[in-house]
């Protein structure tokens, strides 16, 4: 390989690092969450950004325990028309939960505040939607002027930030 070769791939790698690395107004991602998020698009089918309405316990088909999670949908991807059979009332499920007063074995429980903002990765099975990840694919919601700021439940001190309609979409 010639000199000339080798140094026009390096100047390559590096201006496609910093291309991608670089702050834009369309996405800026903290470093610890840009991981994680994007492990959860390329494991997910579907993403939605709501507000939480409220949680039920079910026993779906069979002996499943369920925590069923209801959300006013604001903004989706991945979801088609027939997924949606109310936007104010979509249904969210997390194996386990509490039946008769005895809650199922491992169940861990998510704390989510009435009407408050969350983008949720979703995973589609012929049960409905589950959370892809309830510990890592559940995000507080912040909007601002200069756009969406999301915080993990995980107790990550990092924030990421982005316009939901330009960077976060196209990315997704």
């Amino acid at each position: 390989m010639t000199i000339n070769l080798k140094l026009w791939l390096l100047l390559l790698l590096i201006s496609s690092v910093v291309f991608l690395r670089m702050k834009d107004n369309s996405l800026t991602l903290a470093n610890e969450l840009e991981p994680l998020v994007e492990s959860q698009m390329n494991s997910s089918t579907s993403i939605i950004l709501g507000s939480f309405n409220s949680k039920v316990f079910k026993r779906l088909r069979g002996k499943k325990i369920v925590t069923e999670y209801s959300f006013r949908i604001k903004k989706s991807i991945g979801l088609r028309n027939d997924d949606v059979l109310n936007k104010n009332n979509f249904k969210v499920f997390l194996i386990g939960g509490v039946w008769l007063g005895t809650p199922t074995k491992n169940f861990k429980e998510l704390t989510l505040k009435k009407d408050k903002d969350y983008l949720i990765f979703l995973k589609k099975t012929n049960d409905g939607f589950f959370f892809n990840n309830p510990i890592e694919g559940v995000f507080s919601v912040k909007e601002s002027k200069r756009g969406v700021s999301l915080e993990s439940l995980k107790g990550q001190k990092n924030s990421l930030s982005f316009f939901y309609d330009d960077g976060f979409k196209r990315k997704a």
